[in-house]
């Protein structure tokens, strides 16, 4: 099962359906993921700081848990189309920006966010909003494996980058990269926007 949102005029029509009492312990309470459907245009002169992004935050305030999916336009009308809606105010919504989340899937994690401790173990989850700095400690002696969804997908790209082939079906031995692993992965970082910083936690 899902939960799917929008689209439709955002503070007239789908954002008064959720306070309506108890829908927000009824979201909190489901499992399955909740998708947004953004729209393609902006609503008018009141309306043009809007971004895809803020209608997420909105929804996520208003039902208490995250926005699992955006759905969102890349091919904005044009010509004679966007001339027509332009003349109402009306401009092609965009993303914004989207916050960096990480779910748990199994063991338990410390996450160090702005310098803030939190504890999470499997089923919970975390934002990471970009330029932030944020460390993360895999505390279960069986290890961890967790999901990461970043926007616009710098850090995907920077992690397809620095993967290589694994040498066998084992994890590489415990220890610390060497200097030239690690010279090359903050240059390659730097490539993508990715500052890396430390001291590591242990």
């Amino acid at each position: 099962d899902a939960v799917v949102i929008g689209p439709g005029s955002f503070y007239t029509s789908l954002l008064p359906i959720f306070v309506v009492d108890g829908t927000r312990e009824v979201f909190q309470s489901f499992n399955g993921p909740v998708i947004y459907v953004a729209n393609l245009l902006t609503e008018g002169r009141g309306m043009e700081a809007f971004t895809a992004a803020t209608a997420v935050g909105q929804l996520e305030e208003a039902i208490g848990r995250p926005v699992d999916v955006v759905v969102f336009n890349c091919d904005p009308p044009k010509g004679e189309v966007l001339e027509r809606y332009a003349r109402e105010h009306k401009v092609p919504l965009t993303l914004g920006a989207m916050p960096d989340r990480t779910q748990v899937l199994e063991g338990e994690f410390l996450f160090v966010i702005g310098g803030q401790e939190h504890q999470l173990r499997a089923g919970e989850m975390i934002l990471a909003p970009k330029g932030v700095p944020h460390q993360y400690l895999i505390q279960s002696k069986q290890g961890g494996r967790w999901t990461t969804t970043t926007v616009p997908g710098d850090f995907e790209r920077f992690v397809h980058m620095m993967a290589r082939p694994a040498e066998r079906q084992a994890l590489p031995p415990a220890g610390a990269p060497s200097p030239e692993a690690i010279q090359q992965l903050t240059k390659t970082a730097a490539d993508y926007g990715i500052e890396i910083v430390g001291p590591p936690l242990h």
